[in-house]
């Protein structure tokens, strides 16, 4: 028999290991819950629809990690994710005089993550959009998770 024979035979017998760092292969991905708190009212208020969309933003991005797979409840998670607030801070315009073209501004994303084991608070910083500061927020969870591997996660 060739080795690829022995590969064929093995895979359809459930030898091969699902995930193997030493072997290189990819760890089954973290569940991930985002959210945010919401009033019960019909029209939310600007902060709340500002973390509403952020939430959409920050989903959005974590949608495009291997790492990761988004799931619809807290209880189907490994890792809980809230969005608790969003701030927009006006950045120094540039020292050469001119008329500003784009807004400067820096945008932060504040999260709140929690596992059964570990808690912790995170921002995302973007300019100059919203999606930035998501974007940076996903990245930033991506790391924390590695260093804070949810239960039921290889490490």
């Amino acid at each position: 028999m060739t080795w690829l024979t022995v590969a064929i035979v093995a895979l359809a017998a459930g030898a091969w290991p699902e995930h193997d760092a030493a072997a290189g292969l990819r760890p089954p991905p973290v569940r991930v819950h985002v959210f945010t708190a919401r009033s019960g009212g019909s029209a939310p208020a600007d902060d709340e629809q500002g973390r509403v969309d952020s939430v959409g933003d920050l989903t959005d991005a974590l949608r495009h990690r291997s790492a990761f797979v988004l799931v619809s409840t807290p209880d189907e998670a490994q890792v809980r994710v809230e969005v608790v607030d969003r701030e927009e801070r006006n950045a120094p315009a540039g020292g050469f005089g001119g008329k500003a073209i784009t807004r400067f501004r820096e945008t932060i994303v504040r999260i709140r993550v929690q596992t059964a084991d570990a808690n912790g608070e995170l921002k995302g910083i973007g300019r100059p959009s919203w999606k930035d500061a998501a974007k940076d927020a996903a990245e930033r969870l991506t790391k924390w998770v590695k260093s804070h591997p949810p239960p039921g996660s290889p490490p």
